[in-house]
């Protein structure tokens, strides 16, 4: 497995995670984590959503992207 957790305090640009509340391959504690460990990050974790974000929340995924883009 490949594992960056170390390497994320070093992104210096703007980072969003988007990440599935019901998402079964990464959890979504996963996600909470790198955020974390990402300064000036921002995290999404939608509802009723898996592992396929744009596929499952479409609507709601371009909302924060457009947001995040601004």
């Amino acid at each position: 497995h490949t594992d960056y957790r170390d390497q994320l305090l070093a992104l210096v640009v703007p980072t969003l995670l988007l990440h599935g509340a019901d998402d079964r391959l990464v959890p979504p504690t996963q996600g909470v984590e790198a955020h974390a460990r990402i300064p000036g990050s921002r995290a999404e974790v939608l509802s009723h959503c898996g592992h396929w974000v744009p596929r499952d929340q479409p609507e709601r995924c371009c909302t924060v992207l457009t947001g995040f883009l601004g």
